[in-house]
C-alpha cells in the first residue's frame, strides 16, 4: 500500500482512481400457471484516492489515503402465479447476496513520509432469505395481501487499526442472526382507476463490527460490535388516474417505529468514528404526487411531488459521556429535511 503514497505536497493535488465491473442477467420463463424469474448480478470495484489535508492532526498537513476493493454476487429466484380466473395469487422466492470488501484508510503527514495510522480491514457479509406473498380477492373491490420473509445474515470481520508501531486491532469476529419479517396490506378498488390501501410492514438492517475499538482510542471495547436496527411501518394511501390516464394523483400518510437506530458517533477527541446503536426513533409524514399531461395545455407535461417528515428520538442515548455526539430525547435524526418537494415542467413541440 505504500506504493500509492503521493510525493507532491500540493493542496490542489487530490488524485483518485476508480474502476468497476457490473454484470446483470435477467431471465423470465412464462408457463401456463406461473412465471419463473431469475435475476443475478456481479459487481467488482477497485477505488483509490488521496486527499491533501492542511491540518488533519493538529497543525501537521499530509495526505488522507483510502483504498477500497469490493466485490458482490447476488442471486434472486422468483415464482409468481399467472392464473387470471382465480381469486388467489401468490409469489415465492429465494434471495442470496455475498459481499466481500477490503477497505483501508491511512494518513501520511508531510514531515514523515510514512503512514502513522491505518484503519479498516477485510469484511465478508452474507445475506440469505426466503420470501413469499399470498393475495386473496374477496370480490371485485376488496383484496388482502399477506407476506413473510425469513432471513439469515452473517458478518465476518478482521479489524485493522495501527498507530505508528502500535497495533490496536481487535480480534477477528463473526456475528449473525436469523428471523422473520411480516407484511399485511388491505386494498380497496372502488373503480378501475382508484386504489385505497392500508399497510403494515417490517424491515431491518444487519449489524456489524467496528475496527480498532478500545479504551486507548476513547471507545469502550463493548462497542466493537453493533446490533441490527428494526423498523415497523404503518401506512395508508390513495392512488388514482384521471382524465383517461392523462392525470395521476397519489397521496400517503405513514408512521414508523425505528428501534436501536444505527448512528455514527465519534470519540472525545473527534478524530475517530464508529457505528453504534442509539435510542429508538418515531417518525411520521405525508407524501403527495401529481402528474398531468395534455390536460391544462396541449403538449404540456407537469410533475410535482411534496413530502413532510417529522421524527423524534424517544429517549436519551448518551453513548459516550462528554462527547459531542450525544443524542437526547426529542432530537431529530440528522440530515432529514422536514419539507421536500420537486417540480418538472416540460413543453413538447407538436411538430415533433
Amino acid at each position: 500500500r505504500r506504493q500509492r503514497q503521493m510525493c507532491i505536497r500540493d493542496s490542489s493535488y487530490s488524485p483518485a482512481f476508480q474502476e468497476y465491473i457490473l454484470w446483470n442477467l435477467i431471465l423470465d420463463v412464462e408457463m401456463d400457471w406461473a412465471t419463473f424469474s431469475y435475476t443475478g448480478s456481479f459487481f467488482d470495484l477497485d477505488r483509490k484516492s488521496a486527499t491533501w489535508s492542511p491540518a488533519f492532526l493538529g497543525d501537521d498537513p499530509g495526505f488522507e489515503n483510502r483504498i477500497e476493493d469490493e466485490s458482490s454476487t447476488t442471486h434472486e429466484l422468483r415464482l409468481a402465479s399467472t392464473t387470471s380466473d382465480s381469486r388467489w395469487g401468490w409469489i415465492a422466492g429465494f434471495y442470496y447476496d455475498d459481499l466481500e470488501s477490503e477497505t483501508y484508510d491511512d494518513y501520511v503527514p508531510d514531515y514523515a513520509g510514512e503512514q502513522i495510522f491505518t484503519y479498516g480491514g477485510p469484511l465478508d457479509i452474507t445475506d440469505k432469505a426466503l420470501f413469499g406473498e399470498v393475495t386473496f380477492d374477496f370480490n371485485e373491490t376488496y383484496q388482502i395481501l399477506v407476506g413473510a420473509r425469513y432471513y439469515d445474515w452473517n458478518v465476518d470481520a478482521v479489524p485493522v487499526f495501527t498507530f505508528f508501531d502500535f497495533d490496536f486491532s481487535n480480534p477477528p469476529g463473526s456475528a449473525g442472526d436469523s428471523g422473520s419479517l411480516f407484511k399485511l396490506q388491505l386494498n380497496a378498488r372502488p373503480n378501475d382507476n382508484t386504489l385505497v390501501y392500508g399497510l403494515v410492514s417490517e424491515g431491518f438492517r444487519i449489524g456489524g463490527f467496528n475496527a480498532g475499538v478500545n479504551e486507548t482510542v476513547g471507545f469502550p471495547e463493548s462497542f466493537s460490535q453493533y446490533d441490527p436496527d428494526e423498523l415497523t411501518n404503518y401506512e395508508v394511501g390513495y392512488k388514482s388516474i384521471w382524465h383517461e390516464g392523462r392525470m395521476l394523483f397519489n397521496a400517503a400518510a405513514y408512521f414508523m417505529e425505528w428501534d436501536q437506530v444505527q448512528s455514527v458517533v465519534t470519540n472525545e477527541a473527534g478524530n475517530l468514528f464508529i457505528t453504534a446503536n442509539a435510542a429508538d426513533l418515531e417518525a411520521w409524514g405525508l407524501e403527495f404526487e401529481w402528474v398531468v399531461q395534455d390536460v391544462l395545455i396541449e403538449d404540456l407535461y407537469l410533475a410535482a411531488t411534496y413530502s413532510y417528515t417529522k421524527n423524534e428520538f424517544q429517549d436519551d442515548a448518551l453513548i459516550f459521556p462528554d462527547t459531542p455526539t450525544n443524542i437526547y430525547k426529542g432530537d431529530e435524526f440528522r440530515r432529514t429535511p422536514r419539507n421536500s418537494w420537486s417540480c418538472l415542467l416540460y413543453k413538447s413541440d407538436a411538430a415533433d
